[in-house]
């Protein structure tokens, strides 16, 4: 990375004028860790996406476009500015990777509206950045990329700005991991009697008013002695959890919200879209034998596979708005976690003609998985028993690329972190026979990996 070539920049700057342009380049480079980028650049704001089993990694760090939304209009806005974005931009391509080149990253809140509290406020309904210098891994290969956003009157400075970030790189060429030593406070926001009697009112108004399933989720207050190492905190997520989508979304410094999720929400790739139901879970075995019986028992347990069942229902009725040739595996698969197991169905289709990823986001969001059927009765019980303190948890969060390729997931196994303090969530699917105490445990189970990662034992 330190012989990034920037003449391309000067070579495109007589097609610069007063207005804003976009100019994109690329550059294979020498491995360089994902840690040790972010590292060197902790002073910045950044953001990191690592792929299930290791399939594609990037990071980015800066900001050169950011774009912010709010209320119910919020996907189209989005929508609108990423399309506008990449259909004005200069990118060097001749000799880059499809896989390769500027990605904007960037999240949704789960309702409408957000909390314009202390963890939140930077975030909005709606915030995706483009970020200034991006470091991809695939298929054992590092690339950077930088972005200009420049107009005639900045594009020197600009570029002067990104050189003293390269040049960073050379300064800190032998940095180390800190010293992540920090003790913690933790405090169960809600305990279980209040959480009995929560589950029992849902469980009554289930029966009383066609509701089939509500999704509650209850928080955890993490508070350090020192500020949380967040990034040391997701790396150790996605080393305990690979075969989740790990991610790290930081606007502003000590300010990130960040989690190791199992739930693809949608992958794009061309016309062909990817997309799962991830409902009903059982814990691990303490044994293989025990592990097995316990997968064996997940795969037969009545409530689980009706809760199941209702998230692919509702996600092949959403997806014939944008899609056709809907398929579905006709029985569902066990996703084994490190403590915790999930049934698992994957569905492909084939997208619609001027239909985009962000367009079925919006259609897609929430799924009953992390919502409940049906969703706007759900919604307003969710609103009802929550109030308004989910944030990002539950939303979309992903990337797309200038292909309108991009992978999003559900912000679930996820926490907002702002300096000393950390707010876990988890949540649950409540269905007729569910029991209070079950759903207890299994919010339990879920408050584990980020735990885990922060050597907590709750």
């Amino acid at each position: 990375m330190k012989n990034i070539e920037l003449t391309w920049f000067k070579e495109q700057f007589d097609q610069v004028n007063q207005n804003n342009v976009l100019l994109s380049y690329s550059q294979k480079i020498s491995n360089i860790s994902i840690q040790k980028f972010l590292q060197i650049y902790k002073q910045h704001a950044k953001t990191m996406w690592l792929s299930e089993e290791n399939r594609a990694s990037f990071a980015g760090v800066g900001k050169s476009i950011e774009f912010k939304a709010n209320g119910p209009k919020k996907f189209k806005i989005i929508n609108s500015e990423i399309t506008r974005l990449f259909k004005n931009t200069i990118i060097d391509d001749h000799i880059v990777p499809k896989e390769i080149g500027p990605k904007v990253f960037g999240g949704f809140s789960f309702s409408n509206s957000i909390s314009n509290d202390e963890f939140w406020s930077h975030f909005g309904s709606a915030y995706f950045i483009l970020p200034k210098i991006q470091l991809s891994h695939i298929q054992d290969e590092s690339w950077i990329t930088i972005n200009l956003n420049v107009n005639n009157s900045n594009k020197n400075k600009e570029l002067s700005k990104i050189q003293d970030l390269i040049d960073l790189v050379k300064i800190h060429s032998e940095t180390r991991p800190s010293d992540n030593f920090n003790s913690y406070l933790t405090n169960q926001l809600m305990d279980y009697e209040n959480w009995n009697g929560l589950i029992n009112k849902a469980i009554v108004m289930i029966k009383n008013q066609d509701i089939k399933k509500i999704v509650l989720c209850r928080r955890c207050l993490i508070t350090g002695q020192n500020n949380i190492d967040t990034l040391n905190v997701l790396l150790k997520l996605h080393h305990n959890y690979p075969e989740c989508f790990s991610f790290l979304f930081e606007p502003e410094i000590n300010n990130s919200f960040l989690g190791a999720t199992p739930e693809l929400l949608v992958e794009v790739n061309n016309t062909m879209l990817v997309t799962s139901s991830l409902a009903g879970s059982y814990p691990r075995g303490r044994t293989k034998q025990e592990d097995i019986k316990l997968g064996i028992d997940l795969l037969n347990d009545p409530k689980e596979l009706s809760e199941h069942q209702i998230v692919i229902d509702q996600l092949t009725t959403k997806l014939a708005f944008v899609s056709s040739n809907i398929h579905s595996a006709t029985d569902p698969i066990l996703m084994k976690l490190n403590n915790i197991q999930h049934l698992k169905t994957e569905i492909t289709a084939e997208i619609k003609q001027n239909i985009n990823i962000i367009d079925i986001i919006e259609k897609l969001h929430p799924t009953p998985a992390v919502g409940g059927e049906p969703l706007e009765k759900a919604r307003q019980i969710i609103e009802e028993f929550e109030g308004n303190v989910r944030g990002w948890y539950a939303g979309p969060i992903g990337w797309i690329d200038r292909f309108g390729d991009g992978v999003f997931a559900v912000a679930i196994r996820s926490a907002i972190c702002k300096d000393e303090k950390m707010i876990l969530y988890a949540g649950a699917g409540i269905v007729e026979n569910s029991f209070p105490l079950k759903e207890w445990d299994e919010t339990q189970l879920k408050f584990k990996p980020l735990l885990g990662a922060l050597d907590i034992d709750l």
